[in-house]
C-alpha cells in the first residue's frame, strides 16, 4: 500500500522520491555536497536578492500598521507596575538592585534579563510609554525575521533529509515569507506586543529563535570549526532565553524533535539516547533554573494550594487550554485580554467545550501518528511541537486567575505556520502544478489579502490595551462573575481617583469593586490589602488592620501589605510592630509605593535595619 501511494505524487514535502525535472542552474541542491545549512540558507537569499528584500519589506510595513496603534497606549496596573511604574529595583543600576535583578523570584520567577532590559530603557527614555511599547514593536519586527529565516532553513533541511532536488529558491523564499507574515500579524501576537510587561515572552522568543537556527546550522557543518561556533551559540542563545523566561524550558525537547525531523538523526529508537546526552548542558541549564524558581520564589498567594483548583478541574481545563491557540488562529474572534479560570463546577467532562477538546485532542493525535506512519514525518513534528509547547502553558499548573491567554499561542502556532509554509511549496512544486506559473500570483494576492484582514484585526485589538479603565472594562464587561483581577484592579482605578478627588462616592465605588473581587475570590490578597488601605486612609483602624492581616496569612511575604500594617500601627504608636512590618516589606523584596517607602523609612529605618537586605536606590 505505501509503494502504491509514493508513485501518486501525494506526499508532503521532504517525502516524495527526487525528481529530475526541475532546473538545475537555479536548484538548491547545487550546493557542495558538505555545505551546511547555513550555506543553503546564504545561497538561497543570495540567489533573490529582490524578492527576499520585497519579503522583508512587506514584513516591516506590516508589522507597523498592525501593531503601530501600541505607541498610543498607557501602562497598565496589571504587572506594568511590577516590572517598571513601581519597581524601584530597576530605576538605576546600583549594586543593590543589580543583585535583585540578578536573584530575583519575587515575580513569579528567576528572569534577570527582563529586569536589566526594562531598568536599561527606563535609563534612556525614562517612564516615557511610547517609548517602551517601541521597543516592544522593535522587537516582535526582530522576531518575525527570525521566524522567516527559522522557516526558510527548516523548507531546507526538509529537503536535504531526503537527497531530493529541492525547489526553486523563489518557491522556498515566498512560501516561508508566506506563512511568517500571517505569522507575524495575527492578532493572537498583539497581547506581547501591546503589554509592556510581556517583554519578556519577546526577549525569550528572539532567543530561543536563534537557538533553533544555530542548532539547525550546528548540526548540518561539515567542519570542526563552525560546528563549535555554532554550538557556543545554541548555548548563550539558550542561556538568554532562559534569563528573560523560563519558557525556554521546551528548547531542549524542542531540539530533539528537530533531530527527529527534519534533521532525520533518529533512524532506530535506542538513538534518542546520544540525542538526549548530547543535550546535558542545556537540560542541567533548565533545571536549575526552575528548581531556583520554585524553590526560592515568595509569589505564593495565588499559587497557594487553597487558590489552586483541585488537579481534576485543571486537568479538564487544561482541555480547552491546549485547544485553544489552535481554535483561536483559525478564528481570531472575540479575543479577551484576560480568559478567567473556569468555575470548578463547570470543569467536568459534562461540559461541551471540554468534551469536544478532548475529543480533537485525540482525533488530531491519531491522525499525525498515522501521518507519521505513513512517512510524512512533517506532520507528525509540527503536531508535536505543538503539544510541546503548549503543555507548559495549558493550565495544569494554575497561573493565578487566568485560564489560557493569547499570548500562549505565539509559540506554540510556530510549528503549524511551518507546516503552512511546506504545503505551499508542496503545492508549488508536485508534479501536477510545475507547469501552472500563475498560480503564484494569486497565491501571493490570497496571502495579502488575509494578510491585511489579519493586520485590520490586530490594530482593532491593541486599541483594547489603550489604558487600564478601557483594558479592565473589557474584561468585566465579558466575565462579570468571573472576572476576579477585573474588578480589583477597577477598583484600583477609582480609589487613586479617590484620593485625588477625596470623594467619598469614590471610595465607596472602589470598596465595591474589591468587594466584587472577594466575593469571585475570596483568597484574593490583593483585594484584602486594598480594602484594608481604604479603611485605612478612610481612619476605620480595626476594620484596616483586619482586612491587612488577612492578606498577609494568605500571603506571608505580601510587601505590600505589610507596609500599610507598618503605617497602620505607626499611626497608633506602636513602633516596634510597625517596624516589624517595614522589615517584613522589605524583605517580600515585592513592590511598596515609594512615597510609604520613604515616609517608614524616615520613621523607622533605624529600628528595622536588618544587614542582610538594604533599600533600593
Amino acid at each position: 500500500m505505501a509503494k502504491k501511494r509514493k508513485s501518486k505524487g501525494s506526499k508532503p514535502l521532504g517525502t516524495r522520491p527526487p525528481r529530475s525535472d526541475v532546473p538545475a542552474p537555479s536548484d538548491v541542491s547545487t550546493r557542495e555536497p558538505s555545505a551546511g545549512l547555513s550555506t543553503d540558507l546564504a545561497a538561497v537569499l543570495g540567489s533573490t536578492p529582490l524578492l527576499t528584500a520585497a519579503v522583508l519589506l512587506v514584513l516591516s510595513v506590516a508589522v507597523g500598521l498592525s501593531f503601530g496603534g501600541v505607541l498610543e497606549n498607557e501602562f497598565l496596573n496589571w504587572d506594568d507596575d511590577k516590572y517598571i511604574t513601581d519597581n524601584l529595583y530597576v530605576l538605576s543600576f546600583s549594586a543593590e538592585n543589580v543583585h535583585w535583578m540578578l536573584t530575583d523570584t519575587s515575580i513569579f520567577y528567576w528572569h534577570p534579563l527582563t529586569y536589566i532590559v526594562h531598568a536599561a530603557e527606563i535609563q534612556a527614555w525614562g517612564m516615557e510609554p511610547r517609548m517602551h511599547h517601541a521597543t516592544s514593536l522593535v522587537l516582535h519586527g526582530l522576531n518575525a525575521l527570525f521566524v522567516f529565516l527559522l522557516m526558510t532553513t527548516l523548507l531546507l533541511a526538509a529537503r536535504r533529509a531526503t537527497d531530493a532536488e529541492g525547489p526553486a529558491p523563489r518557491a522556498v523564499v515566498l512560501a516561508a515569507g508566506i506563512a511568517t507574515l500571517l505569522w507575524a500579524v495575527h492578532p493572537l501576537r498583539v497581547e506581547i506586543v501591546a503589554w509592556a510587561a510581556q517583554k519578556k515572552d519577546l526577549l525569550s522568543f528572539l532567543f530561543m529563535l536563534v537557538c533553533f537556527l544555530a542548532y539547525l546550522f550546528q548540526s548540518t557543518a561539515s567542519e570542526k570549526g563552525p560546528r563549535r561556533a555554532w554550538g557556543a551559540v545554541v548555548l548563550v542563545s539558550f542561556a538568554l532565553a532562559m534569563m528573560a523566561k523560563p519558557m525556554a524550558m521546551i528548547v531542549a525537547p524542542v531540539l530533539l524533535l528537530l533531530d527527529f525531523y527534519p534533521l532525520r538523526r533518529m533512524k532506530k529508537p535506542w538513538d534518542v539516547i546520544p540525542l538526549v546526552l548530547r543535550k546535558t548542558p542545556i537540560i542541567a541549564m533548565t533545571l536549575a533554573s526552575v528548581i531556583y524558581s520554585l524553590t526560592s520564589s515568595r509569589e505564593i498567594g495565588f499559587y497557594a494550594a487553597e487558590n489552586v483548583a483541585p488537579l481534576p478541574a485543571r486537568l479538564v481545563s487544561a482541555l480547552w487550554g491546549a485547544v485553544f491557540p489552535l481554535v483561536a488562529t483559525l478564528a481570531p474572534l472575540d479575543l479577551v485580554p484576560i480568559y478567567p479560570v473556569e468555575l470548578v463546577e463547570k470543569s467536568t467532562l459534562m461540559n461541551p467545550r471540554y468534551a469536544i477538546s478532548l475529543i480533537a485532542l485525540v482525533a488530531l493525535t491519531a491522525f499525525t501518528i498515522r501521518q507519521g506512519l505513513l512517512g510524512r514525518r512533517a506532520v507528525l513534528t509540527a503536531w508535536a511541537f505543538y503539544l510541546v509547547t503548549v503543555l507548559p502553558v495549558s493550565g495544569i499548573r494554575q497561573a493565578g486567575s487566568i485560564q489560557t491567554a493569547d499570548r500562549f499561542a505565539a509559540i506554540p502556532t510556530l510549528g503549524l505556520f511551518a507546516l503552512l509554509a511546506a504545503g505551499l511549496l508542496w503545492l508549488k512544486t508536485k508534479p501536477e502544478r510545475d507547469t501552472a506559473g500563475s498560480t503564484t500570483g494569486g497565491t501571493i494576492v490570497a496571502a495579502l489579502v488575509l494578510g491585511g484582514v489579519l493586520g485590520f484585526l490586530s490594530s482593532k485589538q491593541t486599541e483594547v490595551w489603550r489604558d487600564s479603565l478601557t483594558f479592565w472594562t473589557k474584561v468585566r464587561n465579558e466575565y462579570p462573575e468571573r472576572a476576579v483581577n477585573a474588578h480589583n484592579n477597577l477598583g484600583a482605578i477609582m480609589h487613586r481617583q479617590a484620593i485625588d478627588t477625596r470623594d467619598p462616592a469614590d471610595f465607596d465605588a472602589a470598596e465595591q469593586h474589591y468587594r466584587d473581587a472577594l466575593a469571585i475570590h475570596a483568597n484574593h490578597e490583593g483585594a484584602w490589602s486594598n480594602l484594608g488601605l481604604i479603611h485605612l486612609q478612610r481612619g476605620q483602624e480595626k476594620e484596616a488592620e483586619e482586612h491587612l492581616l488577612r492578606a498577609v496569612e494568605i500571603k506571608p511575604f505580601f510587601s505590600r501589605a505589610h507596609g500599610n500594617l507598618a503605617l497602620l500601627y505607626l499611626s497608633q504608636g506602636k513602633r516596634e510592630t510597625a517596624a516589624e512590618h517595614y522589615r517584613k516589606a522589605i524583605e517580600g523584596r515585592g513592590l511598596v509605593a515609594k512615597s510609604i517607602l520613604d515616609l517608614l523609612e524616615e520613621e523607622l529605618g533605624s529600628m528595622a535595619k536588618d544587614e542582610t537586605e538594604t533599600k533600593p536606590r
